[in-house]
């Protein structure tokens, strides 16, 4: 298959799950994640399904696939325009540039469990389209965003030739070892015919710095796409196949929708693979619009409820406020610290009063800066970023991440080969995480990244059996790391939050967040590191660092100066080969270091940073956080390491984290919201 250029969502518990979780309409997922994914007429561990090149798809074989079929005038035949994939009942995803035909929904139809582009068989379906939703930042020129999402007239039902594919909730980490596919009815070569019998193909997918490397694509695929084929081009998508699923296998045995066929140079040609959009980088998005039978029907209860709530925590609030109001205009002085209730329910009540007073803000009642998602990325392109190069020093006490006020990222001597002493101030996030031993003196035990005001990101492995918050304290702003008390700054912890799902076997998950007891004030010193929201892309433009306290070599002692090291970020089918890590890595892993092993991570250097610097950004990302490795400085064994942009919502949810400190006034308005809602239930 091969392309053209182309454009080609007891009675008490339940509402209280009611008011805490969700609203109708606005589901976290509404894709059926335990039963998406599977081919029911198809044997998945079979070698048979590992196709190489193009061939006929058996019936069935790919049953979330759809064509999207438009009719050029009232009463004349429709005829298929572009792929798709079911993601839930009446959902369609497909590329936003398929749409150019014809924007009206009553012009187009989708045809699902299709196998014979024109002849149907006993289980194929017809559904007429309701809604069509284009991106809004769709881009024509350079199909940035190009993704769309159909919303049939009726729900289908799931059979054996008509089933969903699962969504990503992160980008997947992809290695040469994972079998990935594309499908459709698109041309068999460049300015060739369409076929009718579904084809299938299995693709490899290329880096993204092979794809924009100058003989290639040359910079033109964004994070938000990635390319797929061969560097031969002898496997392709190609014109009417856009909009197609490019899927995965996974070791759950699910297929996942890995991308969206959506544009390309030609059809096959040598180092011009077919371009796909990110189906993961736009999973809120899709989230946000999908819609499923549920939401199609929501009550008049329903209505009636969330009024009568709304108008409950409305008067609340006003009535607090204005109370307040007039003993201030008494001369009463209220304390900094203390909020107006309507600010305390932005910061601290549930998800439920929140959403109602959706964009209610007041300086005038943080106890400390208002969490943020720290250095949040849309789309984290060097390139795209429209940021000038600024004075570091002029900024030194305002709240921006990456940035290191006492080091001037202009000289060159920023590039370090090998390991050695770090100046005073060179990594203003680095953490030391300490652990009370006797007489009052505290061990370093790991280390970790400052990412906001009050959190710590580091290893969950570190915590280990120490789970008594109480025990441990975290100090930042060091360099010596039993000295340097003039510039640093010593916490205690108030609560540790390991990822639930962390595997000490495995170091799968490997990351937890430290909450600490006091807000950190910001100087010289002591400054937070940037989180990407999307894996970023890297390239020799980008130098990368490790730093921490462990020892210098396997089995040595540990350094009592902060060291650090530029390491390179080696991709993941080069750290999971035979000779390497031989497959053991995660998607959710990286491997860093050199090849030689003469610069790598050690013990004590655990949950520290490894941190990238992106020049037209001026700004430095949390990459990985250090997690495990097979000795020290051992050759092909370097460094593993989480990579921190696939947990973003994890991180995100855990800085919102204000459970314990709800106040009085969101209990008493929970309480009133609860027992308004029984009475107009029973």
């Amino acid at each position: 298959m091969r392309r053209s250029l182309r454009p080609a969502a007891g009675p008490s518990l339940a509402l209280l799950a009611l008011l805490y979780g969700p609203l109708p309409g606005a589901l976290p997922s509404k894709v059926p994640a335990h039963e998406c994914g599977r081919r029911p007429l198809v044997d998945d561990t079979a070698e048979g399904s590992r196709i190489i090149g193009g061939h006929d798809a058996q019936l069935g074989a790919w049953p979330w696939q759809v064509s999207l079929q438009a009719q050029p005038a009232p009463g004349e035949s429709f005829y298929h325009i572009c792929g798709g994939s079911l993601i839930n009942s009446n959902s369609v995803l497909t590329a936003a540039h398929c749409i150019k035909v014809n924007m009206s929904p009553e012009s187009w139809r989708a045809v699902i469990g299709l196998h014979h582009l024109y002849k149907p068989h006993f289980r194929t379906v017809i559904q007429k389209v309701s809604t069509i939703t284009i991106h809004s930042d769709f881009e024509w020129g350079t199909f940035e965003n190009d993704v769309a999402l159909f919303q049939l007239a009726k729900s289908v039902k799931y059979n054996d030739y008509i089933q969903p594919i699962c969504l990503p909730d992160t980008p997947p980490l992809l290695s040469h070892e994972t079998s990935c596919y594309i499908s459709g009815w698109g041309s068999t070569y460049e300015h060739g015919k369409a076929v009718r019998i579904l084809q299938e193909a299995r693709v490899n997918i290329i880096p993204q710095q092979i794809c924009n490397k100058f003989d290639w694509y040359a910079g033109a695929v964004s994070l938000n796409m990635l390319c797929a084929g061969t560097e031969n081009g002898s496997v392709d998508s190609c014109q009417g196949d856009s909009g197609g699923p490019l899927m995965c296998y996974f070791l759950d045995d699910k297929y996942y929708l890995v991308g969206i066929t959506s544009s390309g140079v030609g059809c096959g040609r040598p180092q011009l693979p077919g371009i796909y959009i990110r189906a993961a980088n736009y999973r809120s998005w899709i989230d946000s619009h999908v819609s499923d039978n549920k939401t199609t029907t929501v009550s008049i209860q329903f209505v009636l409820i969330f009024s009568t709530a709304g108008w409950v925590t409305f008067h609340l609030i006003f009535a607090r406020s204005s109370r307040d109001a007039q003993q201030g205009r008494a001369g009463k002085k209220r304390e900094k610290t203390r909020c107006p209730p309507f600010c305390v329910l932005d910061r601290r009540c549930g998800v439920f009063v929140r959403r109602l007073l959706a964009g209610w803000r007041c300086s005038c009642c943080w106890a400390r800066p208002p969490a943020r998602t720290p250095g949040s990325l849309q789309r984290v392109s060097p390139a795209s970023l429209d940021v000038g190069r600024r004075n570091p020093r002029a900024h030194s006490h305002v709240s921006e991440c990456g940035t290191r006020p006492l080091v001037d990222e202009t000289t060159e001597e920023e590039r370090i080969v090998g390991g050695h002493d770090a100046e005073l101030g060179r990594w203003p996030w680095q953490v030391s995480l300490q652990v009370h031993h006797t007489h009052g003196r505290y061990l370093h035990v790991c280390a970790g990244s400052l990412i906001d005001y009050d959190s710590v990101l580091t290893a969950a492995h570190c915590i280990q059996k120490r789970t008594t918050p109480e025990l441990w304290r975290a100090v930042f702003g060091l360099r010596r790391l039993y000295g340097d008390k003039i510039h640093s700054v010593n916490s205690q912890v108030v609560k540790i939050m390991p990822h639930c799902r962390y595997d000490a076997r495995s170091h799968v998950n490997d990351i937890a967040l430290f909450k600490l007891s006091q807000v950190i004030t910001y100087n010289d010193y002591i400054q937070p590191i940037c989180l990407p929201s999307t894996p970023l892309l890297l390239s020799d433009r980008n130098p990368c660092y490790i730093s921490g306290w462990g020892l210098t070599k396997e089995n040595g002692t540990p350094s009592y100066i902060l060291q650090e090291a530029e390491i390179k970020v080696f991709p993941h089918e080069v750290c999971n080969s035979y000779d390497w890590y031989n497959g053991r890595l995660s998607r959710n892993q990286l491997c860093a270091g050199s090849e030689s092993g003469h610069v790598d991570a050690c013990l004590g250097d655990s949950g520290g940073p490894l941190m990238c610097y992106l020049p037209d950004d001026d700004k430095f990302y949390l990459v990985g956080i250090t997690s495990f490795g097979i000795g020290c400085g051992r050759p092909k064994l370097p460094g593993i390491y989480i990579h921190a942009a696939n947990y973003k919502s994890w991180i995100d949810s855990r800085l919102l984290d204000k459970t314990s400190i709800v106040s009085i006034p969101c209990v008493l308005i929970f309480s009133t919201v609860v027992w308004v809602t029984i009475h107009l239930v029973l």
